[in-house]
């Protein structure tokens, strides 16, 4: 019976409403305090970031700083968070463009306060031009300083000059000269463009003919066509052609005959002897005791006695004599 009395009391059916009320108000209140919370820690987090980008800006005050806003959404609400960006890392391109014959137009990357002479590090290198100038016109009028600064994405233009060479060698020697034989495609021949080829022909003077000449072009030996045109192809240096192996044309005698005396700078040539192209020799003969000399001739040619001769070949001295005879009376 007492338990049906203890439900029945008033009293405890409002003691039981409050301590539900009670406890919904306290539930509500954790919920507000841990919102409270969360919007003190945002705050917080604001604090400390704007804390930052003060010291940074503070550190930085000699520097061109542009703030840019950005927004973060954390825990529900919107919150302006300034984003650094220095200027430094500003990149500008440079288009290039020349006018030289097979120039393609490409480009290269600066960091803002980079001067010309850092883009010149950057610019291709053409084995065949030398480098003059950088302009800021195609005209080619307007040329840039090294320490002209870049400040903004430019168009620039070079200047270049094909390089030249110098071709030496000896046009008339005693002994041989050089034929050009493409001297029309050669506007100067101390400036022969990169790249070019000389066609040549090495003539030997008839007193060394018979050399077995050694042709170069620096230290690089040629070898001539079936023409005897020797060639230089793609010429990329100064070149100088050589002739090596140049030697007087030389004739062996044979056995003289005991008449005939060859003499040579006041000297008897024996039988066998080299006698040289050019030299001058005087040729004799003495008639054998009871004979007389009916021919005398040298390479075909009567010739009288102590006969002058310019070799320009090989010799030949014929000498005929016969007995002499007497008629008795």
């Amino acid at each position: 019976m007492a338990t049906k009395q203890m439900a029945e009391d008033p009293n405890i059916r409002r003691t039981s409403k409050d301590n539900k009320r009670k406890d919904n108000n306290e539930n509500k209140q954790e919920e507000k305090n841990l919102h409270n919370k969360q919007i003190e820690d945002l705050n917080k987090s604001n604090a400390v970031l704007q804390k930052a980008i003060a010291d940074k800006k503070r550190r930085d005050r000699n520097k061109k700083i542009a703030v840019a806003a950005a927004s973060i959404l954390l825990a529900g609400t919107a919150i302006a968070v300034p984003v650094i960006i220095n200027e430094k890392n500003t990149i500008y391109t440079i288009t290039i463009q020349s006018e030289v014959k097979g120039f393609s137009s490409y480009s290269v990357q600066v960091k803002k306060g980079a001067t010309i002479k850092d883009v010149k590090s950057q610019l291709k290198v053409f084995s065949k031009y030398n480098f003059i100038g950088i302009y800021k016109d195609a005209s080619l009028t307007q040329e840039y300083k090294d320490d002209e600064k870049i400040t903004k994405n430019s168009t620039i233009y070079l200047k270049y000059e094909l390089k030249t060479f110098r071709l030496t060698y000896a046009q008339h020697t005693s002994q041989y000269s050089i034929e050009i034989q493409n001297k029309s495609e050669i506007a100067d021949e101390n400036a022969i463009e990169w790249g070019q080829s000389i066609r040549f022909k090495v003539n030997l003077d008839a007193s060394v003919s018979n050399s077995k000449i050694e042709v170069r072009a620096n230290d690089t030996v040629l070898t001539p066509d079936e023409d005897g045109v020797y060639e230089i192809t793609l010429i990329q240096a100064d070149t100088e052609i050589k002739v090596d192996g140049i030697e007087i044309n030389y004739y062996t005698l044979g056995t003289i005959p005991s008449q005939i005396t060859i003499m040579r700078d006041n000297q008897e040539i024996p039988s066998n002897a080299r006698i040289y192209y050019g030299e001058t020799l005087t040729i004799s003969y003495t008639e054998t005791t009871g004979y007389h000399k009916t021919h005398f001739t040298v390479n075909g040619q009567e010739v009288n006695n102590n006969h002058s001769h310019r070799v320009t070949g090989e010799l030949t001295i014929t000498y005929e004599e016969e007995i002499n005879t007497y008629i008795v009376t």
